[in-house]
């Protein structure tokens, strides 16, 4: 048998072995997941408001008006509870796709890989008492979506709540997220 034509199988199934091994990386986010942060704030004194933000698989960053405000988490977090509803992926994705406005930024792919390696330790987080910090100051929500490829669900995973009431995810994963959109919000601001 020539050289050439056992090197040429050798060198292919070589090249085949080092692309997937390059291209395998470690990551939570599943080739389904379309919704992955959420920041939003709602306000019922002096009128009503409600805004907010959410970046998507490919690190865009999305307005909202009005800001889904995960309603269920945040009185099942105020009745000092767990949470750990689930939704059909279809339901969560027209709630986000129905309440985008404008694009507001584009994160880049590793930022977005590396934040998204931390939603599933953050999932798992403890919460903190639940505060009593203000009058009408409204609710800030930093969230991370959990999505389970299995059964096309997404878990609302609470980072922190602030404003009137006070909720902390205590997982350093969560911390950091919280921490990361807090410095998104920034760039947002800084445009």
């Amino acid at each position: 048998m020539p050289l050439r034509s056992v090197l040429r199988p050798t060198l292919l199934a070589a090249v085949l072995v080092v692309g997937a091994c390059a291209s395998s990386s470690p990551t939570d986010l599943d080739p389904g997941q379309e919704i992955l942060f959420h920041a939003s704030y709602e306000n019922h004194a002096w009128g009503y408001q409600n805004s907010g933000w959410y970046v998507d698989r490919d690190g865009n960053v999305w307005s909202m008006t009005p800001a889904p405000m995960w309603s269920g988490e945040v009185s099942t977090l105020l009745a000092d509870e767990r949470p750990e509803a689930t939704y059909p992926a279809a339901e969560i994705e027209a709630e986000y796709l129905g309440a985008r406005d404008s694009l507001l930024l584009v994160l880049a792919p590793e930022e977005v890989d590396k934040m998204s390696r931390l939603v599933r330790d953050a999932a798992s987080g403890a919460f903190s008492d639940v505060e009593s910090r203000a009058a009408d100051a409204g609710l800030f929500l930093d969230g991370a979506l959990l999505y389970d490829p299995d059964t096309r669900t997404y878990r609302r995973v609470v980072l922190s709540i602030r404003g009137d009431w006070a909720v902390a995810n205590e997982s350093s994963a969560a911390a950091r997220l919280s921490g990361w959109l807090g410095q998104v919000a920034e760039r947002i601001a800084d445009r």
